[in-house]
């Protein structure tokens, strides 16, 4: 009988022991997949740059943008959106319907590629059982740019312009080239063309600026350019404005007239000081020109990546082919369009319709000079 009770308290600890043991062995497979970058749980799902309102550009040691367009697609702030997630810190998304919370964290490009199904599934899975976010998300047509009758899209387009036009020489100069052409089709779109108070470099930037979605704003102190589809706000202040854009190209032109008089009177001085001359006045003319490049305003690559007045439907434009993007509808081009219609009041079957997609073209491939990608 005593050795039976020993028997079985020996036994008792062997078990206790390997529970123990095996215990041991759970906590370590679990903080070594929690230390190992390479291994996220379905929670650790890496988004694209913190895409919040007001937002800057992200610090590049802390995200590494993310070159794969279908992780782009699968995991844009326009997708977590659809399936119910809103961004409440750095690398954090949560369901304010229950309360979950999800790590966005990705490892390699091997990693990626290999957990992309469950990325996209963790959208999905994360959520509690009882949320509604798990069954039903919103359709994937929720962020195409929406189609409105050609003169509620003109409408639209004038609200966004006027205040614009209020501006005057504070707006940024445009990287966009602006023909005569264009100018002068805006200006009718916008009843000025007969208005000599406005000048036609501000109506162009103007119009340019509403075409692509842009509205003026106010935001802590700052005049901005904002927009209300990818939450994207632009600090005037950070831009060249139309007025200093004059400053410095009459400071060029003074500094060519300096070195042209005094290579006129440089006959009485050393050549030596000839060319010190000439390369102080060079030195001035690259100044100035790189002035002329730096911080104009790009009214198209200024909206996040997935915004619909550039993409039509929130999906990356990437490494798609010609044929592609042709088929893609973004909002400035269907605002361009039904601009274009109204002005000139034309139908499928007038003579003059014919013209007015020449006009189109024309002016979708100077706004939008994209390169033929394949």
């Amino acid at each position: 009988m005593q050795q039976d009770t020993v028997d079985i308290i020996s036994a008792t600890k062997r078990t206790l022991s390997e529970l123990y043991e095996n215990s041991l062995e759970i906590s370590r497979n679990i903080a070594n997949k929690l230390d190992d970058p390479s291994g996220p749980s379905t929670k650790q799902i890496k988004l694209a740059p913190d895409q919040s309102v007001g937002s800057t550009l992200p610090d590049q040691k802390l995200y590494r943008p993310l070159n794969k367009d279908d992780f782009m697609n699968c995991l844009s702030p326009v997708e977590c959106a659809r399936h119910g997630w809103t961004n409440v810190g750095k690398d954090w998304l949560k369901c304010e319907y229950c309360d979950e919370q999800m790590l966005v964290k990705l490892g390699s490009l091997e990693l990626e590629e290999h957990l992309k199904k469950q990325y996209q599934e963790g959208l999905v899975t994360v959520h509690s059982a009882t949320c509604p976010w798990r069954e039903r998300q919103c359709d994937v047509s929720i962020y195409k740019f929406p189609i409105l009758l050609d003169q509620v899209v003109k409408e639209n387009f004038q609200l966004r312009a006027f205040p614009l036009i209020k501006l005057g020489d504070k707006l940024p100069v445009i990287k966009a080239e602006m023909t005569e052409e264009f100018i002068q089709t805006m200006a009718s779109a916008l009843s000025l063309e007969n208005d000599n108070n406005v000048g036609s470099i501000v109506v162009g930037s103007a119009a340019c600026l509403a075409l692509f979605g842009w509205e003026y704003g106010y935001f802590e102190g700052l005049e901005v350019l904002q927009c209300k589809a990818c939450f994207r706000r632009c600090a005037l202040i950070h831009y060249r404005s139309i007025a200093r854009n004059k400053e410095i190209q009459n400071e060029l032109e003074n500094v060519e007239q300096t070195g042209n008089d005094r290579e006129i009177g440089e006959h009485v001085v050393k050549d030596t000081e000839k060319s010190h001359t000439a390369a102080n006045v060079d030195d001035k003319v690259e100044g100035l020109v790189q002035n002329l490049k730096n911080l104009i305003f790009d009214t198209e690559t200024q909206h996040h990546w997935y915004c619909n007045w550039i993409t039509g439907d929130g999906r990356s434009t990437t490494n798609k082919t010609s044929e592609e993007l042709a088929k893609r509808h973004p909002g400035w081009s269907i605002t361009l369009e039904s601009i274009l219609k109204c002005t000139n009041s034309v139908t499928s079957d007038d003579p003059s319709a014919a013209k007015s997609d020449n006009k189109f073209n024309d002016f979708k491939n100077t706004l939008s000079p994209r390169p033929q990608q394949s």
